[in-house]
């Protein structure tokens, strides 16, 4: 695997300053508008006997996936404003461990970024800055919305299905690509009301079994965010070589490619921890702190 970063393809794109680099993930959806939501009509029980066994063919196969995977990821941000660019390298082990690492043509790290879904640890080396604690305080300074510090990161970036099983409607897509299954979350779920929960909508192509977008909903049913997948590898064909985030204001839009994916046999905890250099500043970032 190559740990150096691509070119930029366009030179129509700029590069992020890398202190910024790990919220082209993160802030960016948090400017979510109220879009158009792409489902419609309940389906039939025919039809949905062909969506569920679709869901349990794309679940038995994520039983044979590597719970380990890494690659060479290109991060493009577009908006009416400016158009900005940033590579590095990714390692993602399941549910939520991420690691980015950005390096100059020479491999030396100029920002690291890791977290296990709760915790997580910054390394900028241009600012000599060591940043440690609690990702949700982390994303809460920069008024992220809930999802990305409270979902699973390897699964929406792995294009696997979300844990709970628990599906409450089953519905036509609007451009007839697939259909909508709606799931909730068993262990945040409102027995009172379903409607008031926070779900996620996932849509499935029967006919190939596969994943091909999934839409964050707020308790209140708005959109924070969609998620589309594209771009699947013969070689690969549970993991997109595309992602797509849409549905942002001022007609952003940020894509997320993947290139050298590899699954890895083994990965540790260890791996998704990084300590502080010598003479770095340490920040930490804890809720009781803001």
């Amino acid at each position: 695997m190559n740990y150096l970063p691509s070119n930029c393809p366009n030179n129509s794109y700029t590069k992020t300053s890398i202190p910024l680099v790990i919220f082209s993930l993160v802030i960016v959806v948090s400017l979510t508008s109220c879009a158009r939501k792409p489902w419609r009509e309940s389906l039939q029980d025919s039809e949905r006997l062909a969506v569920t066994k679709a869901l349990n063919d794309i679940r038995e196969g994520e039983t044979s996936r590597s719970n380990c995977v890494d690659a060479d990821l290109n991060i493009f941000f577009t908006s009416h404003l400016k158009n900005r660019a940033v590579s590095g390298y990714v390692q993602i082990m399941q549910p939520s461990y991420l690691k980015f690492i950005v390096s100059n043509p020479l491999g030396q790290p100029l920002f690291a970024f890791t977290t296990d879904g709760s915790q997580f640890n910054q390394l900028d080396t241009s600012r000599q800055q060591f940043l440690d604690g609690e990702l949700q305080a982390f994303a809460r300074i920069y008024d992220t919305p809930a999802f990305v510090y409270n979902r699973s990161w390897g699964k929406w970036l792995t294009a696997r299905l979300p844990e709970s099983e628990l599906i409450t409607e089953i519905r036509s897509d609007s451009e007839e690509r697939g259909s909508w299954v709606t799931i909730i979350d068993q262990n945040k779920m409102n027995t009172d009301n379903h409607q008031k929960t926070a779900t996620e909508h996932l849509l499935i192509d029967s006919d190939n079994s596969r994943l091909l977008s999934r839409i964050f909903t707020t308790e209140s049913g708005d959109i924070e965010a969609e998620v589309t997948y594209s771009d699947w590898s013969p070689e690969n064909r549970w993991q997109p070589g595309k992602i797509t985030i849409e549905g942002l204001d001022y007609g952003s839009k940020m894509v997320l490619d993947f290139t050298d994916v590899s699954d890895l046999e083994y990965c540790r905890t260890a791996d998704f921890q990084l300590r502080r250099p010598t003479g770095y500043q340490h920040i930490p970032v804890w809720e009781n702190l803001y």
